[in-house]
């Protein structure tokens, strides 16, 4: 992350585009059969506290998301050294108006 010009940020960009293009390989029609096997490996490589049927149930509706019009973004927020240690310090109020924006289906009252 110290090689990217803004930190953490850029390396969170970085990932972003990663998954993005990532899925777009995962969901082509010759590799969907291929995702239980994915899952298991995954699970053999990676240490997670995410169940897998969290993971399985996912990849069993992989074939729905919309990557043309799936949309990726970083919390409002700055970049802040307290002491020798950087963190993302989001900004609440902005938070709470993403939120609403993204997933409005999700809020109660909604």
């Amino acid at each position: 992350f110290r090689s990217y010009p803004e930190g953490d940020l850029g390396r969170v960009a970085a990932q972003q585009v990663f998954m993005k293009q990532f899925l777009k390989e995962v969901l082509k029609p010759k590799n969907v059969l291929a995702l239980p096997k994915m899952v298991k490996i995954y699970y053999d490589y990676v240490d997670t506290n995410i169940p897998m049927n969290i993971f399985v149930k996912g990849a069993m509706t992989a074939n729905k998301i919309d990557l043309e019009n799936m949309k990726v973004g970083t919390l409002p927020g700055e970049p802040e050294y307290i002491g020798p240690i950087s963190y993302f310090l989001y900004d609440e109020m902005e938070t709470q108006n993403v939120v609403k924006e993204l997933f409005p289906e999700f809020l109660l009252g909604h």
